[in-house]
């Protein structure tokens, strides 16, 4: 049954209009926000590199502090992480007709919820890359001295930065398909 159910899903995605859509102002901020992101992560790491010690915080816990510990170089795969998911989500954004929508994709509809699913996209990029960089930056300021931690907060700002594109993509998308 699940196979059927994946081969109905794809027959979906196959159907619907490909549209060759140009980039919306919102999204090439989101896009410069993010890259500035990723530029910010490789500023930190150069800058501070020299003046790290060879162990510092690789996991934080839920209150923000410091639980697991190991080797400075272990501070790329913040790097390597944010880079794989922005080339990943900038490749996806390119796609919208593929992704799964909560609505039926058909030629009136289509452009306003690809370009909302692709903003989504772009929002998203743009607030893991955030949170990966202050995530860098507050590991390299623990390991220094200089912070206790992510701070309790951390985790609450996280949530509300991942889940906030989302629910507002919802909340568009419902918009779009049921105009007032």
């Amino acid at each position: 049954m699940i196979g059927r159910e994946a081969l109905v899903n794809s027959s979906h995605s196959q159907s619907r209009p490909v549209l060759k859509l140009p980039r919306t102002t919102l999204d090439n901020y989101l896009e410069a926000v993010s890259i500035l992101g990723l530029l910010a992560m490789v500023y930190l790491l150069a800058r501070y590199w020299p003046g790290l010690p060879s162990i510092v915080p690789t996991h934080f816990g839920v209150a923000g502090l410091p639980d697991a510990w190991g080797s400075k170089t272990s501070l790329f795969a913040n790097l390597g992480i944010g880079l794989f998911i922005y080339l990943g989500l900038t490749i996806l954004y390119g796609f919208p007709h593929i992704y799964n929508y909560l609505y039926t994709i058909n030629e009136s509809n289509a452009e306003a919820q690809y370009r909302l699913a692709r903003s989504l996209v772009s929002g998203l990029k743009a607030s893991v890359i955030l949170i990966f960089t202050y995530a860098e930056w507050a590991t390299i300021q623990t390991a220094l001295g200089q912070s206790a931690g992510l701070g309790a907060w951390f985790i609450f700002i996280a949530m509300f930065f991942s889940l906030g594109p989302l629910l507002l993509y919802l909340y568009k998308s419902y918009q779009a398909e049921h105009p007032a």
